[in-house]
C-alpha cells in the first residue's frame, strides 16, 4: 500500500509548512498533493511556493492564487510583486482539480469546488449543499472529494459519498463553539494535513484509510519572519495564527446600482452556488480598503465599466445560515466610461436590464432576491443619501 500526504492552505506560512514536511518525511511518505492556497497572508510566499514546486507532485489552484493574480489591494499587490513574473506564470497554469483512483474509489481533489475556487461549503452545511461538490457536467462523479478552503478539517459520509476537508497547514480557524475568552489555544493552534493510504491508481476495491494529522510548529518564529519581511496586514496575520479566531463572523459587501433610461446594469453570476442568477455588481471589501473604493473596484472588475459614486442607499443587514452577519453597502453610481468586459470564471454576462422586467423575475433568477427588490424600491422612492455620510478615509487605531 502507498501513502499520500494531502496538504492545503499553507498561506505563505513557511514555518508551519516546514514542520509538516518534516513530519511527512518521518513517516516515509514521498507523494504529496496540494489542494491550493499556497500564497497570501503569511511571511514567505516565495519560499513556500518554491518548496511546494519541489515537494508536491500535484498542486491545484486556490482562491488565494487567483487573488494574487488579479487582486488590487495593497496586500495582494505586495504578494504578487514579491512572487515575481516567473512564479506568477506558474500559478496561472495550475489546474482547478485533479482526479485519481485509490483502492477502487474515484477521488477528486480541488480547493473549493471543481470549477469555482470561491464556492464555499462549510462543515455545518446540510448534506444537500455538500452534494454540490460531487456534481460533474460530464457525468464523471467522484466517490470521494478532498478540498481545502475553509481551514477546518473534517470528514463526513452521506448518500454513498465521502467528503473530506484536509485542513489547513498555515492558518487553522474555528467557526463553531469558539470562545474568545480561552487564553491557551495551543491544542488547536497547529498545522493540519491528511494522509490517504491505499492502492494508488487502482480501480479494484481494497482497503483505504483516511488519517488526520496535526503538527505543532513555532508560531513565534513565524511571526518573527513575518516582521522581518515587513509583510502587509501583519497584525491581522498575527491575530489569525495566534488566536484561532474566525475572520468571517462578519462580512462587508459593497456594490453599485447604475441606472440609465429605465434600465440597470446587472451581472449574471458564474459561481456555482449562484450560477445563472442576476446580481448588481458587488463584492467583499478587502483588507485596508475603504467601502467606497471597494464599490468602485468591484464594479470595474465585474463589468469593465469606470464609474463615479453619486449617492448612498440604505445599508442592508443579512443573517446567513452559517451564523455570519453580512452588511451590504449599496451606492448609486453614474458611468464615466462603458467598456463591458469581465472574467468568465466569475461572470457569465453583463447586460442592461429593464427595471420592470427585473421586478418580475423570481428567486431562481435573481441572487438575493429580497434585497434586489428592496434596492429597486429604494431607487424608485429616491431613498438616496449624500456620500458625505461616509468618511472614506482609512484610520489606524489601537486594539
Amino acid at each position: 500500500m502507498e501513502k499520500i500526504a494531502i496538504i492545503s492552505d499553507v498561506h505563505s506560512n513557511i514555518t508551519a509548512f516546514k514542520a509538516v514536511l518534516e513530519d511527512i518525511r518521518k513517516r516515509d511518505i514521498t507523494r504529496i498533493f496540494c489542494a491550493g492556497d499556497l500564497v497570501l497572508k503569511g511571511s514567505s510566499p516565495c519560499e513556500v511556493l518554491d518548496l511546494a514546486k519541489e515537494k508536491c507532485e500535484v498542486i491545484v489552484r486556490g482562491n488565494a492564487e487567483e487573488g494574487a493574480m488579479c487582486g488590487e489591494t495593497p496586500h495582494k499587490t505586495w504578494h504578487r510583486e514579491t512572487l515575481g513574473k516567473e512564479r506568477m506564470e506558474f500559478i496561472s497554469q495550475l489546474p482547478l482539480y485533479f482526479d485519481f483512483y485509490m483502492s477502487g474509489s474515484l477521488i477528486r481533489m480541488f480547493h473549493a469546488s471543481k470549477n469555482d475556487t470561491h464556492f464555499r461549503i462549510m462543515d455545518f452545511d446540510n448534506a444537500e449543499e455538500k452534494m454540490k461538490l460531487f456534481e460533474d457536467e460530464s457525468g464523471k462523479v467522484p466517490d470521494i472529494v478532498l478540498y481545502g478552503d475553509i481551514h477546518i478539517q473534517y470528514m463526513q459520509k452521506f448518500f454513498n459519498k465521502t467528503i473530506v476537508n484536509v485542513g489547513s497547514v498555515g492558518n487553522i480557524v474555528e467557526y463553531l463553539h469558539h470562545d474568545n475568552t480561552i487564553e491557551d489555544m495551543s491544542e488547536s493552534l497547529q498545522a493540519y494535513y491528511t494522509i490517504l493510504e491505499g492502492e494508488y491508481d487502482s480501480r479494484e476495491k481494497s482497503s483505504l484509510s483516511i488519517n488526520f494529522v496535526r503538527v505543532p510548529y513555532d508560531i513565534e518564529k513565524e511571526i518573527e519572519i513575518a516582521r522581518k519581511n515587513n509583510i502587509p496586514s501583519l497584525e491581522n496575520y498575527i491575530e489569525k495564527i495566534k488566536k484561532l479566531r474566525s475572520s468571517v463572523s462578519m462580512q462587508v459587501v459593497a456594490g453599485c446600482i447604475i441606472e440609465r433610461d429605465g434600465r440597470v446594469l446587472m451581472t449574471k453570476q458564474a459561481k456555482q452556488k449562484y450560477y445563472g442568477k442576476w446580481d448588481f455588481p458587488a463584492g467583499h471589501v478587502e483588507e485596508y480598503e475603504s467601502i467606497m473604493d471597494a464599490a468602485v473596484r468591484e464594479t470595474f472588475e465585474e463589468t469593465g465599466c469606470r464609474i463615479r459614486l453619486i449617492g448612498a442607499l440604505p445599508i442592508c443587514t443579512v443573517f446567513l445560515e452559517n451564523g455570519e452577519t453580512l452588511f451590504i453597502m449599496r451606492f448609486l453610481a453614474e458611468l464615466i466610461s462603458e467598456d463591458i468586459k469581465f472574467d468568465t470564471s466569475e461572470i457569465l454576462d453583463v447586460q442592461w436590464i429593464d427595471i420592470d422586467a427585473l421586478k418580475n423575475m423570481g428567486e431562481d433568477e435573481v441572487r438575493g432576491h429580497d434585497i434586489a427588490m428592496k434596492t429597486l424600491i429604494d431607487l424608485e422612492e429616491n431613498n438616496v443619501y449624500p456620500l458625505e455620510i461616509y468618511d472614506d478615509r482609512i484610520y489606524k487605531g489601537d486594539k
